[in-house]
């Protein structure tokens, strides 16, 4: 027994250490960021593989990783926003815990938002610009609006009561689609213009239902007798077909 000793410590595996090193880290929308794991090393055999994962980004954007499992990577955003990517390496005996590095694609430009809305004919209705953003690190107070009535119903009068601040209105005078366009500005640069359509819809009433009831006494059927329902009395407003 005096012989046994313990190898645990011989073979305790290492495992590589990736570095994830970017070309930068704030960029512009169709710049082009260099993903490098040269940094990345191991006291094992020589690295056999990576794995870039873009692992934090826009909901909205659908780029991704170039050459995602190479030593070197690339990656072209076309979203603003933050962004973060990490980087995986595996050698001959292990992989490594991930390395992750954030960088924030900036928005040099302000961007019109629209907020959804609907109507009912003859509803005021108060469009809503207020989420259009500034430029990255820019101020929304110094945004401009315009907006404009792209198409409407054929013999609608429908009309901004301004086309310059956030929050407009308009009062839809006829059933159908109204297109509206807003494009934002701020200082000397000008949103891409976004496009809302509005439906306007009338509200369907709710009909009435009439029951008249015939042949007997309502509280003294006798048994054997026929008692007819008619429904013919029922109303609706919106002189819809009736269902019964």
């Amino acid at each position: 027994l005096s012989g046994c000793g313990s190898s645990s410590g011989e073979d305790e595996t290492i495992r590589p250490i990736a570095v994830a090193d970017l070309s930068s880290e704030r960029l512009s929308p169709a710049d082009t960021l260099t993903l490098s794991s040269v940094a990345s090393t191991t006291e094992n055999e020589a690295i056999q593989s990576w794995l870039w994962d873009l692992s934090v980004a826009p909901e909205s954007n659908a780029v991704t990783i170039a050459n995602a499992d190479a030593a070197q990577a690339s990656f072209t955003p076309t979203e603003p926003g933050d962004y973060q990517v990490c980087l995986t390496v595996t050698d001959n005996k292990a992989q490594s815990v991930p390395d992750c590095a954030d960088f924030i694609v900036i928005n040099p430009n302000p961007t019109a938002v629209i907020n959804p809305i609907s109507s009912t004919v003859g509803q005021r209705v108060q469009l809503d610009g207020s989420d259009s953003l500034p430029p990255t690190d820019g101020d929304s107070d110094f945004l401009t609006y315009q907006w404009s009535i792209d198409s409407m119903p054929e013999g609608s009068a429908v009309a901004l009561d301004d086309a310059a601040i956030a929050k407009p209105r308009i009062t839809t005078d006829l059933e159908g689609n109204y297109e509206l366009s807003l494009t934002v500005g701020y200082l000397d640069k000008i949103s891409e213009t976004t496009h809302y359509t509005v439906s306007a819809s009338y509200v369907n009433t709710a009909p009435v239902p009439v029951i008249d009831i015939q042949g007997g006494d309502i509280n003294a059927w006798v048994l054997g007798e026929t008692a007819t329902f008619d429904g013919s009395g029922s109303t609706d407003a919106d002189d819809d077909d009736l269902q019964y």
